[in-house]
């Protein structure tokens, strides 16, 4: 799983795509480190992640990210897998309004 989303890159217009690299969940919490790729393609074909340098904005996401687990549905069924929980958190949380999910 991962998401693509409309943002600014190094002062460029474009398309970006956002892989968990992990995610750590405990009962309350869920723990996530997020790389980001020009392409989907260009991390088919091994190239590294964006470097943390370099400035993404639109929204501006954060390289690990904590997210708090309130969704009252989510806590009486638990997710076994901290990375699918992760995106399911993170698609809720409208830190992406415009991310197109599951690519």
């Amino acid at each position: 799983m991962a998401f693509t989303f409309n943002g600014t890159l190094n002062g460029a217009d474009c398309i970006i795509y956002a892989k968990i690299a992990w995610a750590r969940a405990d009962t309350t919490n869920t723990l996530i480190q997020l790389l980001f790729y020009t392409s989907q393609e260009s991390r088919d074909a091994g190239a590294q992640p964006v470097p943390d340098d370099w400035h993404i904005y639109n929204p501006i996401p954060q390289v690990s990210s904590v997210l708090q687990d309130t969704d009252e549905e989510l806590l009486a069924n638990p997710i076994s897998n901290a990375v699918e929980l992760a995106y399911r958190l993170l698609k809720q949380s409208d830190l992406y309004p415009d991310a197109t999910w599951n690519v």
